[in-house]
C-alpha cells in the first residue's frame, strides 16, 4: 500500500499536466471555430504578417470584390499598355487612313499620298514590283520626276548631274521625314488589311510581311556610291549607260535607286535599314 501511494504521488503530477492540456485544446478548438456564414477569404492566420503594400481584405465579401476590380483595372506608367485594337479590313483601313497617318508627316507630298485612290493597296503593289526587281512606277505614278535623266561631263566623264538627282529630292524628304517607330506601329496594325491587299494580287500563301522584307532587300543589297559613277552616252539623245558592268547588270529597281543620286540613294537607305529594325525584319529566329 505504502509502494501504491508512492507511485501515485510521483506519476499523479505528470497524469494532470497531460489531462490539462488536453482540456486547454479542447477549448480552444471550441473557440476559433469558425462561423459558417463567414466568407472564407477573410480569415488569416494570426502569424501571417502581410507582404509590403498588401490590403487586408474589408468584413464583406462585395467590398473584396469591388477591391479586386480596382486591383485589375489599376495601371502604372510603366506597365500601361493601350488595349488591343481590333483588326481593320482593307476598306475600312483605307476609308480611315488619313485619320491613322495624316499626322505622320506635314509635307505637301504626304497628304499628295493619301488622297490617292486605293492608297494601301499602292503600297503593296509598290512593295511587289521592288521584290521582284522591278520598278515601282504602277503604284507611284503621282511621283515620279517630270524631268528626264541628265548628264555632263565632269573631268573628261560624263556623270548624272546635281539637276537630275534633284528630280527625287522631294520624295526622300518625304520618306526620311517619316519617324521610323511610328512607321512600323502603324504597319502593324495595318497588317493584316495589307495581307488583305497581298492575297487580291494572288498572293494566296505569301505573307505581306515576307514581301516587304523581299522589297527591302532589293534597296539594301544595291552596291553603296560615293560618287555619282561614270556613264557611257548612249547612241540616242539622253540615253547613258553605266561604264560599270556591275552596276549595269543591276535589276531595274535597283537602277532606279542607284539613278536617284548617291547622296539621296544614301539617305533612303538609312530609312529602310531603321524601319526594317523596328520591325524586326531580318530577326534570326
Amino acid at each position: 500500500m505504502l509502494r501504491f501511494k508512492k507511485a501515485l504521488l510521483i506519476t499523479l503530477p505528470s497524469l494532470l499536466t497531460v489531462l490539462g492540456l488536453g482540456y486547454a485544446l479542447f477549448k480552444q478548438k471550441q473557440t476559433v471555430k469558425p462561423d459558417p456564414a463567414a466568407n472564407e477569404t477573410e480569415l488569416h492566420e494570426i502569424w501571417d504578417e502581410p507582404a509590403e503594400g498588401f490590403i487586408w481584405p474589408a468584413d464583406t465579401g462585395e467590398t473584396i470584390k469591388e477591391n479586386a476590380d480596382v486591383a485589375v483595372n489599376t495601371t502604372t506608367p510603366e506597365n500601361n499598355e493601350p488595349a488591343a485594337q481590333e483588326s481593320l479590313t482593307l476598306a475600312q483601313a483605307e476609308a480611315q487612313l488619313q485619320e491613322l497617318a495624316g499626322d505622320l508627316s506635314d509635307l505637301p507630298l504626304w497628304q499628295k499620298w493619301l488622297a490617292q485612290t486605293k492608297p494601301l493597296q499602292r503600297v503593296v503593289i509598290a512593295m511587289e514590283a521592288l521584290a521582284l526587281g522591278e520598278r515601282p512606277v504602277q503604284a507611284l505614278d503621282f511621283m515620279l520626276p517630270q524631268k528626264p535623266f541628265a548628264a555632263e561631263k565632269k573631268g573628261g566623264q560624263w556623270r548624272q548631274n546635281q539637276v537630275s538627282c534633284q528630280r527625287f529630292a522631294a520624295a526622300t524628304q518625304l520618306f526620311c521625314s517619316l519617324n521610323p517607330t511610328r512607321c512600323a506601329t502603324l504597319y502593324l496594325y495595318l497588317e493584316p488589311a495589307l495581307q488583305e491587299a497581298c492575297r487580291a494580287l494572288g498572293y494566296q500563301d505569301k505573307k505581306v510581311r515576307d514581301l516587304l522584307t523581299e522589297a527591302c532587300s532589293t534597296i539594301l543589297s544595291a552596291p553603296i556610291l560615293e560618287e555619282e559613277p561614270p556613264l557611257i552616252k548612249g547612241g540616242r539623245e539622253g540615253i547613258y549607260y553605266w561604264q560599270n558592268a556591275e552596276l549595269e547588270n543591276l535589276n531595274a529597281a535597283q537602277k532606279l535607286f542607284l539613278r536617284m543620286g548617291h547622296e539621296n540613294a544614301a539617305k533612303v537607305r538609312s530609312q529602310v535599314e531603321a524601319i526594317a529594325m523596328e520591325l524586326k525584319l531580318y530577326r534570326e529566329d
